[in-house]
């Protein structure tokens, strides 16, 4: 019937602009997942980049293999994001060539407020408690309090362990010119061991090249 015969390609056209509308949306969607995948990888700066563009390894290797400083200076410039904003510039956050000798003053500053008596208690205390001391120019003021944008490294998405953040604490003292004295604790079996084995206590001494 001529009735019947309309409703069928009536329906057929209708299914066909079905079938094409969901084809330019899976293309539509396809070519924008390609640019922002492009911009991503062409545009957008390296994570693990510093203001000088350097860059730090995404995949450490071992401490024993490399000492303390230069672990140090891998998460420091990698994965723990240091160089991000404590970059040569101090745009962000202030530069740390040489906090590892103001690290002492700052201890006994009315403004400290933290809990360590001496330079490398402030250098541990200023990556997880960073609100301890914060300098100035640098804070934002919530209240009466001034506090810093930075996290504790310790946690969060970061979530340096011991390890790392002593190496980083090394690698500070090292930039700054000095002895480096801290005390690094070594993993049983190995950095790769650190879930299974646990921390054991080991001073890991490095003086400074002349």
């Amino acid at each position: 019937m001529p009735g019947q015969k309309i409703v069928e390609v009536s329906g057929a056209v209708g299914e066909r602009e079905r079938v094409n509308n969901f084809f330019k949306i899976i293309g539509f969607s396809l070519s924008l997942i390609l640019f922002y995948t492009l911009f991503a990888v062409y545009y957008v700066p390296d994570s693990h980049v510093d203001g000088l563009g350097r860059k730090g390894r995404k995949v450490l290797l071992p401490i024993e293999e490399i000492g303390a400083v230069a672990y140090g200076e891998e998460v420091f410039y990698g994965r723990g994001g240091c160089a991000q904003c404590h970059d040569s510039a101090g745009g962000r956050a202030p530069e740390l060539t040489d906090v590892a000798v103001r690290a002492s003053s700052r201890v006994t500053s009315p403004e400290y407020k933290g809990e360590a008596t001496d330079a490398i208690g402030y250098l541990f205390e200023s990556m997880v408690k960073p609100s301890a001391f914060v300098v100035d120019g640098y804070g934002t003021v919530i209240g009466k309090k001034v506090v810093s944008p930075m996290p504790d490294v310790s946690s969060g998405t970061i979530r340096l362990n011991k390890v790392e953040l002593a190496a980083t604490v090394a690698y500070l003292q090292s930039v700054a010119g000095i002895d480096v004295t801290v005390k690094v604790p070594v993993l049983t079996g190995g950095v790769g061991a650190q879930e299974k084995s646990g921390l054991k206590a080991a001073p890991v001494i490095e003086k400074t090249k002349e």
